[in-house]
């Protein structure tokens, strides 16, 4: 496999307010003054070289990839919405849905995942439901 992923055992997968480009997530980090308390430098040894290496939009083999939903919250300052619509591209329109949703922030996401009547909750079930 080359140290990418492939996806033989997945039926589907879904993302929420993920980091999907490593490089773009720490200069996002760094802008807003955050990049020193992240992990995600440190995990990464904390080198350009790593985080385009680590990064999962360079790991997949898109023509593998189960189908992918990828959502995101339009507020999102710390993980910005570009992250889930650039993947998206990667992953192409056959396999990925992308779906923003207004008033979400990064920190709201996993309310609106797990609450009953979430923003988030509804475009996942009816997404998998899509699925069956």
């Amino acid at each position: 496999m080359n140290g990418r992923l492939s996806s033989s055992s997945v039926n589907a997968l879904i993302g929420a307010s993920g980091v999907y480009d490593i490089e773009k997530q720490f200069q996002q980090e760094k802008k807003i003054g955050v990049h020193e308390m992240s992990p995600m430098s440190a995990a990464n040894g904390a080198s350009v070289e790593n985080f385009r290496k680590y990064s999962p939009a360079q790991k997949i083999i898109p023509k593998d990839f189960p189908p992918v939903l990828l959502i995101h919250g339009a507020q999102d300052d710390l993980t910005l919405p570009q992250n889930s619509q650039d993947f998206s591209h990667v992953l192409g329109e056959e396999r990925c849905q992308c779906y923003t949703i207004d008033g979400v922030g990064h920190q709201d996401m996993i309310y609106e995942v797990a609450l009953e009547g979430g923003k988030a909750q509804s475009v996942i079930f009816d997404w998998i439901e899509s699925m069956v």
